[in-house]
């Protein structure tokens, strides 16, 4: 935010006061504004109560009417999860009242996330429902395994390693002041020195004295009036707290992306160590000397010669975290991807609705009543239904880790995701089809998710086929191509007709 720039909370409450709702009556409830008391009272003073994220995650938030979203939570579960706070009910014994409110029926989301980003695998994200239909698998059924993939989420945004981290910053602070291992008997600091670094460890804390304040609401405006300031040779606590503070507020401060720690809790502790030895290498001992004259030179601000030495030590440590972190999520990814196959029985919620079909794998099958593109995929099903010549059975993919999944690069969000197929077919001929319906814009650009499958099937070899699906002028056609292109009314030589499966 730039100097001068109204926070949100200035502009909302601007608003309302336009709106003619008096200060008095707005109630805030976030940062360093408690929780306002009887807030749970309906006839409490106030018409208008703000908060954030943090009072809309737990049993006790309130119930939202207007919800302002930014795209910058990490979490996307817990933005969708916040959605829910419209339509949370604070008092289930008046459900009926309020089904009868139009008022309290409606609510107002105003965000600058895409509309898919809070509709796609929405259920996946909330689902909390109790099962309440069963289907089993048929008997007599031959059932497939498939390696699943699974992607880990190790990443916690911290240094990672705390002894690989030592390493690499005692060795970026050393090439930065060239000091090297010869550098004994004052050498190093001498490097400090030439590098402008102030040697002298003392340090001073001004405090004021002899003031005395006797109107507490103006004691802002009576500190530049009031007594006089005297300087204080800074404790050896006070030093500690003061360095302890540094390592997290440094931290925080980083701006350039390669040097960005976004777990400041669990990194500050590392990178106090890593200072605290490279320190002890090249002045010695006595951890209040060296504590001083690093708090002595941050405190420089924009002058300061550590502040962009610590800097380049996170910069040149990046390679390093982005390696470990990808062979930890390789080993996880490896140890807990799920194989897939056809569970015994699956349950389903309210949201679900029996259709009557003859080739499904299981013994009744059971569809979302409402979502985007199920007319073309309750198309789809028609069509492989009928299929009796030709297939044993089909199988309709959900989200989860009961289906099987494809890790794919999703060219929209620019991170790897699980990527679930619509349907799993089963051909007399042995051969095992996974294949995805689109249409429309879905079709047009698949953000990956077509090539990912591309690559799966020849993985898999011959034993399997598949491919993105749609219908192209009454006709099914299919494509297994890399190279995925799909142009309404001009389809080229990588679509292949569903027809021609044996």
């Amino acid at each position: 935010m730039q100097a001068g720039e109204k926070t949100k909370e200035q502009i909302t409450s601007d608003y309302l006061k336009k709106k003619g709702i008096k200060e008095n009556k707005i109630g805030r409830w976030f940062d360093n504004f408690p929780k306002p008391d009887g807030i749970e009272d309906n006839e409490d003073d106030y018409d208008v109560l703000l908060f954030k994220l943090a009072a809309g995650t737990g049993w006790d938030c309130p119930r939202a009417h207007v919800l302002v979203m930014f795209r910058n939570v990490r979490v996307e579960q817990r933005y969708i999860q916040t959605v829910g706070r419209i339509l949370r009910m604070p008092e289930p014994n008046l459900k009926e009242d309020y089904k009868s409110s139009p008022n309290l029926r409606l609510g107002y989301l105003y965000t600058n996330y895409n509309r898919k980003d809070v509709t796609d695998n929405w259920i996946d994200k909330t689902q909390n429902k109790p099962d309440v239909y069963v289907s089993k698998r048929k008997k007599g059924i031959k059932n497939i395994e498939l390696q699943s993939a699974y992607i880990s989420r190790i990443d916690y945004g911290d240094l990672s390693n705390s002894a690989k981290f030592q390493a690499s910053f005692i060795k970026s602070m050393n090439g930065y002041f060239g000091i090297d291992k010869d550098d004994i008997f004052g050498k190093a600091e001498k490097k400090l020195a030439k590098k402008e670094i102030d040697l002298d460890s003392s340090i001073t804390n001004q405090i004021i004295v002899d003031a005395e304040f006797e109107d507490y609401d103006r004691i802002n405006f009576e500190f530049q009036k009031k007594g006089h300031d005297v300087s204080l040779e800074m404790s050896q606590n006070d030093v500690e707290k003061t360095f302890n503070y540094l390592c997290f507020q440094l931290l925080k401060e980083q701006t350039e992306d390669r040097a960005k720690i976004t777990n400041i809790a669990r990194s500050w502790s590392p990178l106090k160590k890593a200072i605290r030895v490279w320190f002890k290498s090249v002045l010695g001992e006595n951890c209040d000397y060296y504590y001083r004259i690093f708090i002595k030179d941050i405190q420089k601000g924009a002058s300061s010669v550590f502040r962009p030495a610590l800097t380049q030590t996170l910069k040149n440590y990046r390679p390093i975290l982005e390696k470990l972190l990808a062979e930890k999520v390789k080993k996880n990814e490896e140890k807990e991807a799920p194989i897939f196959t056809i569970q015994e029985s699956y349950g389903y919620t309210e949201d679900y609705e029996n259709l009557p079909v003859k080739l499904n794998v299981l013994e009744t099958f059971y569809i979302r009543k409402e979502y985007d593109g199920k007319p073309n995929e309750t198309e789809f099903i028609s069509y492989i239904d009928g299929k009796k010549n030709k297939i044993d059975w089909w199988f309709k993919q959900e989200i989860g880790q009961e289906y099987f999944a494809i890790k794919y690069f999703n060219t929209a969000d620019q991170k790897f995701s699980l990527f679930y197929p619509d349907w799993i077919i089963k051909f007399k001929d042995g051969k095992v089809g996974i294949f995805d319906t689109k249409s429309g814009r879905t079709a047009t650009d698949t953000e990956g998710r077509a090539p990912a499958l591309a690559e799966k099937l020849k993985e898999l070899g011959k034993k399997f086929v598949g491919g993105i699906v749609l219908k192209e002028g009454g006709i099914w056609h299919y494509n297994d191509s890399k190279d995925y292109k799909y142009i309404p009314g001009n389809l080229d030589k990588n679509w292949k007709k569903f027809e021609d499966l044996k």
